[in-house]
């Protein structure tokens, strides 16, 4: 899969992109579109996840306010036209196939591990959400609304 530059070196800098990486990432393009660049803005995220991660490569820091209340929600503000736009991410989007919950205990879990094959398949199930995440219209995995 082809990655965009920007974000293959913020998952670089991350460790591996991620459906999370790409949900901030998708983000934040879409208010650099909104406010044609991201200076001057501030965004309050209720997340802690790699979400925040691309957000804090692709903007100041210190305008970026963390509120983790496990939400994909982000609201953008403009400090000089106040003008807002809130995005907020649909769940379902992110869901891995229901095989993947049994490899994901087995990873978390000392006593067991997954098999080669399982991990396979589970990075395959990952790489395909990423991709949807990517390639999917904005609208399409984020209610948006701009004031």
């Amino acid at each position: 899969m082809l990655v965009d530059l920007e974000l293959l070196k913020i998952g670089k800098s991350y460790g591996a992109v991620t459906p999370e990486l790409a949900v901030g990432f998708r983000a934040g393009l879409k208010a650099r579109e909104h406010f044609n660049g991201l200076e001057g803005v501030t965004v309050l995220v209720y997340n802690s996840t790699g979400a925040v991660f691309a957000l804090k490569q692709m903007m100041e820091p210190s305008y970026l306010t963390i509120i983790d209340h496990g939400r994909h929600l982000f609201t953008f503000c403009h400090l000089h036209t106040k003008s807002i736009l809130r995005m907020e991410f649909d769940l379902e989007m992110m869901a891995l196939p229901s095989y993947c919950h049994e490899i994901e205990r087995q990873l978390l879990d000392e006593n067991t591990n997954p098999s080669p094959d399982d991990l396979v398949m589970y990075h395959a199930a990952v790489d395909r959400v990423v991709r949807r995440l990517l390639i999917l219209p904005i609208d399409y995995i984020f209610s948006v609304f701009s004031y």
